[in-house]
């Protein structure tokens, strides 16, 4: 089955990388849906610390609440600019959900990100969830790719590794271009899940340069 192909790709991947690290991992994943991915990542990987998830689709994010806790996984709504507080899963991260535009959480992260290096005393702004340190950025964006501010964010951020699902050629093809001056390619496998199109699906792994 083609989507098992890819999702035991992803997964994988996840965990090659939450395994290789001596901190907490945290993932975000930018155009959740309806948690197809979001699901077996907290339920598999679990030496991830936390994910935040991103979606402007108010009918998926809910779609997406709701398949959490169909399996056993906690999942709140909060506003990026809370704090992180302690709460934790028994055996899992924690997942939080977001509704919103990834390009607009990118241009508020990049953001904060920039206030964050000129103060970092300042606390209360280095623990919001636009300024978390993730280790992972996935993101499954549209076939448009993803806009300029996701890119910069990818690239001025403290993400190590960039898992891009695509299913657009052209916008992938454009989107690493700008990203190769921070990452190079560290795997990646084509799955086709368009039968007798000429579109496939294209699973990149992408490490940030030493």
């Amino acid at each position: 089955n083609a989507c098992k192909m890819a999702l035991k790709w992803i997964l994988n991947r996840i965990t090659l990388i939450s395994n290789g690290s001596d901190h907490d991992v945290g993932l975000l994943e930018m155009y959740c849906g309806c948690g197809a991915h979001t699901v077996p990542i907290a339920k598999v990987c679990t030496q991830i610390s936390y994910i935040a998830c991103v979606e402007i689709d108010e009918r998926l994010i809910m779609a997406c609440q709701k398949n959490l806790q169909l399996n056993q996984i906690d999942a709140e709504f909060r506003a990026p600019s809370e704090g992180m507080d302690a709460k934790t899963r028994s055996g899992g991260p924690v997942v939080q959900l977001f509704r919103g535009d990834a390009g607009e959480w990118a241009t508020r992260s990049r953001h904060q990100m920039l206030s964050k290096k000129k103060a970092e005393e300042d606390r209360n702004n280095t623990n919001t969830w636009y300024s978390r340190d993730y280790t992972i950025l996935l993101v499954d964006p549209p076939r448009a790719g993803l806009s300029a501010n996701v890119c910069r964010m990818a690239i001025e951020g403290k993400f190590q590794h960039l898992i891009y699902i695509s299913c657009g050629k052209e916008a992938l093809l454009r989107d690493i271009e700008m990203l190769n001056s921070n990452f190079e390619i560290a795997d990646c496998t084509l799955i086709d899940l368009f039968p007798r199109t000429d579109a496939v699906e294209s699973l990149v792994h992408l490490r940030r340069r030493k």
